[in-house]
């Protein structure tokens, strides 16, 4: 019976079962192909800067030369967001006095003694049987002399599955530069191994989504740089700034004479009172706790569950959010149709209004038709049979312009 592949699901379900320290060597092996025997023998120096708090993501692996099968150099492994994240919270939480040359994973008597990687595969077989026997995941029963359905490797099979392109890549060119493999890794692969819920793709679209809310609470005018302006931008900022240091105390002087008055303070503490109410009210309020959220999405990022589940819940709670926006399409919306109605109004009465005009002048010739003098209004009929119907809004003469019937007695 072959091993078969392991879904996304089945993975974060026996990860999330085990302890932190299991989590943090399945999520290795998951985002960078590792075999556990090269995990189990790697030191704190091998990962980039894993210590500290501005660890590069991906983080790239040192895979030391002697621990590998090759004979020649071979790239550099790397583990994405999820990877880090567990493997930093293992570190901080289980381990202590840690230095460059301590190694990654140990026992948990011993920090001088690498992890037994029988003991991780156990974990790692025991806690899926579990999931089998509750019915969360369902796999074929090991039969005689087979291997297990579901055991360890199938993390190094599911990073085969989802990484062939990099992989492939990295076949074709074996000698390129780190940089090289972190950049082909991060756009093309570290995607598809991110599967936790929320992934990364899952975060951006979170804090897009506070964004938007931020935007319908407080708009930001829309403004497109380019190069041109920006050069011209610089130049006139430097210029600027060199006047104002060349005549620092003169322009000190003129803005005293000009801005320290008795209006311009009572402005400032109208703007600065406006603002404290503002802080007070409920789109204040919301504001302040949607900056604290991205705040904390930018910080923890490893909280992001539960920031999400915080959203959430506030949405269903300030239903009103999610509505004001559509609520200020149906205002202008109305605004437009009552718009359209009153110009059409317009339209009508001036029709209305040559109708009787024309009316009024051919009753008018009709009393005099005996006369055969033509009547002084013949000059008004004809303004009337030229006559264009603008519209209050219009600019420029329609290029269809509304011509008036010419009365047959004229013909």
């Amino acid at each position: 019976m072959k091993t078969r592949s392991l879904t996304k699901d089945e993975i974060n379900k026996i990860t999330e079962r085990c302890k932190i320290r299991e989590q943090a060597f399945f999520t290795i092996m998951r985002q960078s192909g590792l075999t556990p025997y090269i995990i189990k023998q790697l030191k704190i120096k091998n990962l980039e800067k894993i210590l500290e708090t501005d660890t590069p993501i991906p983080c790239k692996i040192n895979v030391p030369q002697e621990k590998q099968k090759e004979k020649f150099r071979t790239p550099p492994a790397f583990i994405g967001y999820e990877g880090t994240e567990h493997l930093k919270q293992y570190l901080k939480t289980d381990r202590e006095d840690l230095t460059t040359e301590s190694l990654l994973f140990t026992i948990h008597n011993n920090p001088n003694k690498e992890i037994n990687t029988k003991d991780v595969s156990r974990a790692f077989k025991q806690t899926a049987e579990k999931l089998k026997k509750d019915k969360i995941i369902m796999y074929e029963d090991k039969k005689e002399g087979k291997a297990n359905t579901i055991r360890l490797y199938n993390l190094i099979n599911y990073y085969k599955t989802n990484a062939k392109e990099y992989l492939t890549e990295v076949k074709n060119n074996p000698n390129r530069e780190d940089e090289f493999y972190r950049k082909l890794y991060k756009e093309n692969t570290m995607i598809h191994l991110e599967i936790e819920t929320p992934s990364k793709t899952e975060i951006i679209q979170l804090k897009d989504r506070l964004e938007k809310i931020e935007n319908k609470i407080n708009p930001k005018p829309t403004f497109v740089i380019n190069n041109e302006w920006l050069q011209n931008y610089a130049k006139r900022r430097e210029e600027k700034d060199k006047y104002e240091k060349e005549h620092a105390e003169e322009l000190n002087k003129e803005w005293e004479r000009k801005y320290n008055t008795p209006e311009t303070l009572e402005k400032s503490n109208k703007a600065e009172k406006y603002a404290e109410e503002f802080l007070k009210s409920p789109e204040g309020q919301t504001m302040l706790y949607l900056e604290e959220l991205n705040k904390r999405l930018n910080e923890h990022p490893e909280q992001t569950n539960q920031i999400y589940e915080e959203l959430t819940k506030y949405s269903h709670e300030h239903p009103e959010i999610e509505k004001q926006e559509h609520e200020k399409s149906i205002e202008l919306h109305i605004w437009q149709l009552e718009s359209e109605n009153y110009y059409n109004q317009q339209k009508i009465d001036r029709l209305e209004k040559t109708v009787i005009e024309i009316t009024k002048i051919l009753k008018e010739k009709k009393e005099t038709k005996n006369n055969n003098n033509i009547p002084q209004n013949t000059n008004k009929i004809n303004q009337a049979k030229n006559q264009t119907i603008l519209l209050p809004h219009d600019n420029k003469q329609n290029t269809n312009p509304i011509q008036q019937p010419t009365p047959q007695y004229y013909a």
